[in-house]
């Protein structure tokens, strides 16, 4: 009987004590570092890279541009997937269509041009060379649509409206990062002047005789 009474009591203090123990929880969840941040920005903001003879001319005659997503590996992209990443599908519809334009003249100026050279040579002798003109216009009129085409492959939107688009999605990103805005755009810092230093003298005649004056014009 008292073991019996005994071992009720100690069922009973350790259900107690079982009871008194605190509820554990999960922490809440902390917010992302800002190395996390500062990485997931890095590798989903946009860069707009400069095709031409001079890195630091916007708009050059001339030039192009290519989008690229991520600072460190650049992942290569074509203008309307930039432009859908942006939210401008009507942008990315109008660079579509002018893309299958380009691509179509293209080939079809690759078929004209060797078609023409055949006629060409075909009709050298035949009505007094008169089919060879028709050949020669025809190889004239396919180089044309090729290199129409192969121009039209370039994207229509300004490099700078591009830069524009691509600094406001990095700006809202970094928001929702929890990062500072940009301090600078990616607009390439303005083509410094060259100034140049001009020397001159002329001699002036004077009772005593000659001067040498010496002037520098900046």
């Amino acid at each position: 009987m008292g073991c019996a009474v005994s071992a009720a009591s100690l069922s009973l203090l350790a259900a107690g004590v079982a009871r008194a123990e605190p509820v554990r929880t999960l922490p809440a969840a902390s917010p992302p570092a800002a190395a996390g941040a500062a990485d997931a920005y890095a590798a989903d903001a946009f860069m707009i890279i400069h095709l031409g003879k001079h890195l630091d001319v916007i708009d050059e005659k001339g030039s192009s541009w290519r989008p690229v997503r991520g600072l460190v590996y650049r992942i290569a992209l074509t203008p309307p997937e930039f432009l859908e990443a942006v939210g401008r599908p009507d942008l990315a519809g109008h660079e579509r269509s002018r893309h299958r334009t380009a691509r179509t003249l293209s080939i079809v100026g690759d078929i004209v041009a060797p078609i023409g050279l055949f006629a060409t040579l075909l009709g050298l002798g035949v009505s007094g060379g008169k089919g060879a003109l028709v050949g020669l216009g025809a190889i004239v009129g396919g180089v044309v649509m090729h290199e129409v085409g192969e121009s039209m492959l370039n994207p229509s939107l300004p490099e700078s409206e591009a830069l524009r688009l691509a600094d406001a999605y990095n700006n809202a990103l970094r928001a929702r990062l929890g990062l500072p805005p940009l301090d600078a755009p990616q607009m390439p810092s303005p083509k410094k002047e060259v100034r140049t230093l001009a020397f001159g003298f002329a001699a002036l005649p004077s009772p005593n005789g000659g001067v040498a004056v010496l002037g520098a014009r900046f």
